[in-house]
């Protein structure tokens, strides 16, 4: 999918995501890192109709984050919650209410069955997931990128937190996931802020400071 057309907004991801269940049937997961075990070892052990997305307890009252807010435990099992309400980027004030209320930080990290996805997309925003449906049969042929091309054209921003997860809170379920570090590495402040925890000091952050005599 190197060579497709691919808008980075934000409110393009519910296009995107959709486009990427309509063209696979089955996709697995693989990590040797701390979190990605992490949370693999717990849902292995669930049974529920509906898999918990795995969502990051707060350090701070971030205000450039998406939040969740959960519900009581589902019974039998302590960390997985159900799901009250999500919260877009709050203002400070907010921010720090929701992390005092127990709120935990959205990693856009989800589970679940492709099938059950495209359903969720397909009740949501309904003229979406039948457009995609309407290429598919030119999926993996020469005129797919231009077909996709003129389908984003064509389409406004749609954002999939507000726009498909926030319409079911009820279908869904979170994972509270602790004694990990999540950072979204989408600001280069954040990116030197991690690398500075870790005690890592590029070559080429040296390279770019001004040199004097």
């Amino acid at each position: 999918m190197a060579n497709q057309p691919l808008k980075p907004s934000p409110g393009y991801f519910a296009s995107l995501i959709s486009w990427s269940w309509v063209r696979v049937r089955r996709r697995s997961i693989t990590s040797d890192s701390s979190y990605g075990s992490n949370v693999l070892n717990d849902l292995n052990c669930l049974n529920v109709s509906n898999p918990p997305a795995p969502k990051i307890e707060p350090e701070s009252p971030e205000v450039e984050y998406g939040w969740i807010e959960p519900r009581t435990p589902i019974v039998g099992y302590s960390r997985v919650f159900g799901v009250r309400r999500f919260w877009e980027k709050p203002n400070p004030l907010l921010a720090q209410v929701l992390q005092l209320r127990g709120c935990l930080w959205n990693s856009f990290v989800m589970v679940a069955s492709v099938r059950t996805l495209l359903e969720t997309i397909a009740s949501a925003i309904p003229q979406l997931y039948h457009s995609f449906l309407c290429v598919a049969p030119a999926f993996g042929t020469s005129g797919e990128a231009k077909l996709i091309d003129r389908l984003y054209q064509a389409m406004g921003e749609i954002t999939f937190s507000h726009q498909v997860l926030a319409l079911c809170p009820e279908q869904l379920a979170v994972l509270n996931v602790t004694g990990v570090r999540w950072d979204d590495l989408g600001e280069p402040n954040r990116v030197m802020a991690s690398l500075d925890m870790a005690g890592v000091r590029p070559h080429w952050l040296e390279a770019s400071l001004p040199q004097f005599a």
